[in-house]
C-alpha cells in the first residue's frame, strides 16, 4: 500500500469549475469527480466517470479529502460511469471506508467495477451499495 499512496502524491490532477461546481480531472483527462449538491451540509455526493487505474485514481482521492469534512456524515460516490477500475481505486475506496463517516456506492455498478469487486473477495461487503441516486438521503 505504501507503494501505491507514493505513485498517487505524484499523479497530477486538474481542478476545473462546470455550471460553478468543482470536477477533479486526472491530467490526461481520462477520468474525472464530480462534486453534485444534495442540499444538507451532512451529505456529499461525488459523480464518478472514466478510467480509474493508478493516475484517474488521484482525482477521487483528492475529491474525498476536500470534500469529507468533520460535519459529513455520508459520502454517496456515484459509479455508474466508470469505464475502467483497477485495483488502485479499490485501494481509494477502502481508505475513504476507513475515514469517519459513512461511505455509500451508488450504481447501477458498471462491469469494470463488478469485475473489480470480484477479483477482490470482501471488498465489496464493506460497502453499502445503492442501486442508484434515489437512495435516502
Amino acid at each position: 500500500m505504501d507503494d501505491h499512496r507514493a505513485r498517487k502524491n505524484t499523479t497530477p490532477i486538474r481542478l476545473v469549475c462546470v455550471d460553478g461546481l468543482p470536477v477533479w480531472t486526472s491530467a490526461d483527462e481520462t477520468a474525472y469527480v464530480c462534486y453534485e449538491p444534495v442540499g444538507t451540509p451532512t451529505t456529499t455526493l461525488l459523480s464518478a466517470g472514466g478510467e480509474f487505474d493508478t493516475g484517474g485514481t488521484a482525482c477521487l482521492h483528492e475529491a474525498l479529502t476536500v470534500t469529507r469534512t468533520p460535519q459529513t456524515e455520508r459520502t454517496l460516490v456515484d459509479l455508474a460511469h466508470i469505464t475502467l477500475a483497477g485495483t488502485a481505486f479499490v485501494y481509494e475506496l477502502l481508505a475513504a471506508h476507513s475515514q469517519p463517516g459513512r461511505l455509500v456506492l451508488i450504481g447501477p455498478l458498471t462491469h469494470p467495477v463488478r469485475i473489480l469487486f470480484a477479483l477482490c473477495p470482501g471488498a465489496s461487503d464493506l460497502f453499502l451499495v445503492a442501486l442508484d441516486k434515489g437512495f435516502r438521503i
